[in-house]
């Protein structure tokens, strides 16, 4: 900080990478503090995130590996199984 306050009383104005990097630290700064403001909602956010992708990882490995070659009769099954886990009764076509 003395250093820029020291630049800000010469004469000689600043260089255009002095500007820029006095901008990129500004901003820096800004970018910061709303990080701190909004801490809260980014943990909620971030804890919403985990628990979207640990229900979407709730099937076996197999399931998933038949589900993205586009093995439907895996897929059927799957959807079979998980109905079958909440006591639904779902036909396998």
């Amino acid at each position: 900080m003395f250093h820029i306050l020291q630049q800000s009383r010469s004469p000689v104005p600043l260089t255009y990478l002095e500007q820029k990097r006095l901008e990129a630290q500004r901003q820096y700064k800004e970018e910061q503090a709303y990080i701190a403001a909004h801490k809260d909602e980014f943990e909620r956010l971030l804890e919403e995130d985990r628990q979207a992708m640990a229900r979407e990882m709730s099937g076996n490995l197999w399931g998933a590996l038949d589900a993205m070659t586009g093995n439907k009769k895996a897929e059927s099954a799957q959807v079979a199984a998980k109905a079958d886990g909440e006591g639904k009764k779902v036909p396998v076509q």
